[in-house]
């Protein structure tokens, strides 16, 4: 299996410094995002979990859930957002297709859920164990179990690996050119390849992560972040438009 460095690992090596994550006015630098991502792969291995284990997340997209989503991913495990407008029955159903070991969520523990319910916050708590380790990831193995949005009926799995994101990314940067200095703006859910995909873009180029305070409209949202990139559905962009 080949094996490539970890884009977060490499931006703090190489630019630590540089600002990784904006959430409203509180900027995270490489070398601290690094650091606390190693931490909750510490504070997931306390949980029990381990290398393979599909995790959901079902979380908003703030500073918890970056840290997170980059967490199970550095530990090995399948990481797997699901969409906050899902009701109660369906992510049920979603972590029993995924054969989840656990989910991380808001929502009190369950008795009768055969998953672990973890909160975020004990995750993120600092002064975790942190292993050593390499700095390599697997392009092969799997990465990410992704949902369709379901508009043509129930919603489908789409198991990504980490090659996948990772060369898609490579391959847009090639495109339009992503560096440190930049930061984009995060209006598209983690949930899906869309906004997973400025995640892995922003840490191969070395750009900042950006979310606003709040939740303004994207043209607010723009304006306020000085986003100097941002991605975007048709529905957002004609909105965007509208308000010039």
């Amino acid at each position: 299996m080949a094996d490539v460095q970890c884009p977060l690992r490499a931006a703090a090596l190489i630019s630590p410094h540089e600002v990784a994550l904006v959430v409203g006015d509180s900027p995270l630098r490489f070398y601290e995002l690094d650091l606390r991502v190693s931490e909750a792969v510490g504070r997931l291995r306390e949980a029990g979990l381990r290398e393979g284990d599909r995790i959901g997340l079902f979380l908003p997209p703030d500073e918890r859930m970056i840290i997170l989503l980059l967490a199970v991913l550095r530990l090995g495990a399948v990481a797997c957002p699901l969409s906050l407008r899902w009701p109660r029955d369906a992510v049920r159903q979603a972590l029993t297709r995924l054969g989840a070991a656990a989910v991380i969520a808001q929502a009190a523990a369950d008795p009768a859920s055969p998953w672990q319910v973890l909160q975020p916050e004990p995750l993120l708590v600092p002064g975790a164990a942190v292993a050593s380790w390499n700095g390599l990831l697997s392009l092969d193995r799997p990465a990410t179990v992704v949902f369709t949005s379901g508009s043509q009926g129930h919603p489908k799995a789409a198991l990504h690996s980490f090659g996948n994101h990772y060369y898609s990314a490579r391959g847009a940067n090639a495109n339009l050119r992503v560096r440190s200095g930049d930061r984009w703006l995060l209006a598209l859910p983690l949930c899906h390849v869309g906004g997973l995909g400025i995640v892995f873009r922003c840490l191969l180029g070395g750009a900042a992560m950006v979310l606003p305070a709040g939740q303004p409209d994207l043209h607010d949202a723009v304006v306020e972040t000085k986003a100097t990139h941002v991605s975007m559905v048709g529905t957002q962009l004609r909105r965007l438009l509208d308000r010039e």
